[in-house]
């Protein structure tokens, strides 16, 4: 059983990541021009900032609950992720044009070069989840927070100093699980009695902070308060998630919520995004919230429909390949 309050959680998060998308490559995120003071560029410049509670918030979900090696899992990360590169592939070949020979060539390596860094990520952390669960049974309170501590000087810090862009490095990504793990052994009392304050506190933060800056001309200072390097965005997702956790309903999921990581695959594909941010959003097209709040919802559903087909199609399949691999391999012996 699941507690749907958290699925449901990271249904919205994978909403907020593909608007995140579509600000950011369409229409420059928070990066606007200082003489654009018009109530359009307000809004995108708050709502581009929130969106980064999403990438943030679906490695915290994953930290607090923890993540295992599962050779299962990855094989089937590698089998959907190689099923949606090959279809790329051909929709873009008998479309547009273009290498097929290569790219069918390059299909089956997507999950390992980056092409989805989420999921690149997450198979990494996987992979050195055995030497990272069995680390932290043997840490103490004081030394889970005095690394986590550090890594964050670092993140938060130095590199949020320097950071030049709203990206999520593996150092801050392995960071943030940390944290959700520190949240799940360790509760802090304070954010569990104040969680409701410091959500509404810190997402009303991240919306007004970019317009600030817009606002009184330090635009060339923006990157201190957009992406995934402002540290409102993990305190914002921590009391969220805390808020969630307090509000538990068990349930076995649904339709929506297991094809979560597909919509991120179809969205970010080549092909998703040719035609997301190339067709639909083209260069020069005026920003129209309404009309980008309903393209969002549309890839959700489609996304979700496409998975499911996909499933209907190969799910059997890739449970005897999956068996077989194991079967051969022994994978499953210690």
């Amino acid at each position: 059983m699941r507690n749907m309050t958290v699925e449901y959680l990271r249904v919205i998060f994978i909403f907020l990541i593909v608007l995140l998308h579509i600000l950011w490559k369409d229409y420059g995120g928070v990066y606007l021009m200082p003489s654009n003071q018009s109530t359009e560029a307000y809004i995108q410049l708050g709502l581009t900032n929130l969106t980064s509670i999403g990438v943030t918030g679906f490695i915290l979900i994953s930290g607090y609950y923890g993540v295992k090696l599962k050779i299962s899992r990855i094989l089937s990360l590698w089998i959907q992720t190689t099923t949606y590169a090959l279809a790329s592939v051909l929709v873009i070949s008998i479309f547009f044009g273009g290498s097929f020979i290569k790219k069918t060539v390059d299909a089956p390596l997507m999950l390992f070069d980056g092409c989805w860094w989420f999921v690149t990520d997450y198979l990494v952390l996987m992979l050195l989840s055995p030497f990272l669960n069995a680390g932290l049974d043997i840490l103490n309170k004081r030394q889970l927070l005095f690394i986590i501590w550090v890594i964050s000087f670092i993140m938060y810090g130095a590199e949020w100093f320097h950071a030049k862009d709203a990206s999520m490095p593996l150092l801050l990504f392995f960071n943030t699980y940390l944290v959700g793990r520190f949240i799940k052994l360790y509760p802090i009392n304070f954010v569990l009695k104040y969680k409701y304050p410091i959500f509404i506190i810190g997402l009303s933060l991240l919306i007004v902070e970019p317009m600030i800056f817009h606002a009184i001309g330090l635009d060339g200072k923006i990157k201190f308060v957009s992406g995934n390097f402002n540290v409102l965005v993990l305190i914002t997702d921590i009391s969220l998630l805390q808020i969630c956790l307090s509000h538990q309903k068990n349930g076995k999921g649904n339709f929506l919520t297991r094809n979560v990581l597909a919509i991120y695959l179809i969205h970010e594909s080549e092909i998703g995004r040719r035609i997301l941010h190339e067709n639909i959003f083209y260069d020069g097209r005026a920003i129209d919230f309404v009309f980008i709040l309903a393209i969002v919802v549309f890839v959700v559903v489609a996304s979700v429909l496409i998975e499911e087909v996909r499933r209907w199609l190969f799910g059997s399949f890739e449970k005897v390949c999956i068996a077989k691999v194991e079967s051969i391999f022994n994978l499953d012996k210690k």
